[in-house]
């Protein structure tokens, strides 16, 4: 799997794509949304957990304020594709550090990532819900 990162890179653009038609940041890192923005703001790169902690603290999620990494912040849109895409970086991330610390990647964690990535090319399938007029 000499070819697993050039692999991993594509797929994070592909997913950063996705992201980047609905809206969405593409830039690694912390971001947090109110209540009423539109957007994600970006907080940081690499924010440590006490101050990602004390600023969760400050804006609350009881009030409407949501915290979240790049690869998260998708993970609760509407569309299956961003969902898909949020999970592929997710996945993407979590096979980088297993490279990093020098850990093997099994065959089936690569599996389950290109089947995520195939999961955000595909367009959303049609209902199988029939409707009948009704008898008059």
């Amino acid at each position: 799997m000499t070819d697993l990162p050039a692999r991993l890179d594509a797929i994070e653009a592909a997913a950063l794509a996705v992201y980047a038609a609905h809206g969405l940041p593409a830039a690694p890192g912390h971001y947090r949304k109110g209540p009423r923005a539109k957007g994600w703001t970006f907080l940081g790169a690499d924010i440590p957990p006490e101050e990602r902690w004390a600023m969760v603290l400050a804006r609350p999620p009881e009030k409407g304020w949501r915290h979240g990494t790049l690869e998260a912040i998708g993970s609760r849109d509407r569309a299956p594709a961003v969902q898909a895409a949020s999970r592929a970086l997710a996945a993407c991330r979590g096979l980088r550090v297993q490279l990093s610390a020098g850990e093997t990647v099994s065959a089936d964690d690569v599996a389950a990532l290109l089947e995520v990535a195939e999961m955000m090319t595909k367009p959303a399938g049609r209902s199988r819900l029939k409707f009948k007029a009704a008898d008059s």
